[in-house]
């Protein structure tokens, strides 16, 4: 088992910790939260984030391409929760001083741990070259993550660029943290970034034609769409935010009659 292998099997398994971290106080703390409900609910689209992430890297473990494109990206997202830390530790009048300490030690914690993991996925992939391969040509499932890639990234500039439009119209509770002060980043900002970057994994999984990670994909927006739609029937979510992950639901669908006929010959 080679190092780089080594240092994806931990921050998979790290990623799966946080996001049970997440859930467990987002339940403990969701009604007692009052004005800062709607970026409790947040927080748990970003626990779902975690629980991808625990997928792709432990699918992925092994797969020097995605280790490589991985650093960059860790190294990004570390930047952007420390900064955001550092907004946050000195945080003035906020709606729940219990939701700002809990954010603060997230944005923290999770920003050491992505830089940390990133630097040592680097250092253990120092003297591995980069050998140039003949790549197949690209199937239906791969084109199929192409297109969703495309519209994460979309999606992901849209909330980075106008969060507020974003919320209003798929009907999700407006942020009681934003605008009180207006410098403070939002959960609901750091979920644009999370999604710009599963978007960037996802175009790398298909330029190298990863495999795993392509399949991984797949069933992570399954799984999406069953927590979508779990929150939408616990009435915390409108109903029109199923149109999110309705796209993935759309593209699954279509693979799975693309492979009916081969499963009816078997």
């Amino acid at each position: 088992m080679t190092r780089p292998t080594l240092s994806m099997i931990a921050y998979s398994l790290w990623s799966a910790l946080v996001a049970l971290v997440v859930i467990v106080w987002q339940l403990e703390n969701y009604a007692g939260a009052g004005a800062a409900q709607p970026d409790v609910l947040f927080m748990a689209a970003l626990a779902l984030f975690h629980i991808i992430y625990a997928i792709w890297f432990w699918k992925g473990r092994a797969l020097l391409p995605f280790a490589r494109a991985s650093v960059p990206g860790r190294l990004l997202m570390a930047a952007c929760y420390l900064v955001s830390a550092l907004f946050w530790r000195h945080a003035g009048d906020v709606p729940s001083m219990a939701f700002a300490q809990f954010f603060w030690g997230y944005l923290s914690v999770q920003g050491v741990a992505d830089g940390l993991a990133a630097l040592l996925t680097a250092l253990s992939l120092r003297g591995s070259a980069s050998v140039p391969v003949l790549l197949p040509p690209l199937h239906q499932e791969g084109r199929n993550r192409a297109i969703f890639a495309a519209y994460m990234g979309v999606l992901s500039l849209w909330i980075l660029l106008d969060g507020s439009s974003f919320s209003h119209f798929f009907h999700l509770p407006a942020s009681a943290i934003a605008g009180s002060p207006a410098f403070l980043p939002t959960p609901l900002q750091l979920l644009g970034a999370q999604v710009m970057l599963l978007a960037f994994y996802n175009a790398v999984a298909v330029r190298q034609r990863l495999q795993p990670l392509i399949e991984a994909g797949i069933r992570g927006g399954l799984f999406t769409c069953v927590f979508m739609l779990a929150l939408v029937a616990l009435g915390l979510l409108h109903p029109l935010v199923l149109l999110l992950p309705l796209v993935d639901l759309i593209s699954v669908g279509w693979l799975l009659l693309l492979r009916l006929p081969v499963m009816r010959q078997c």
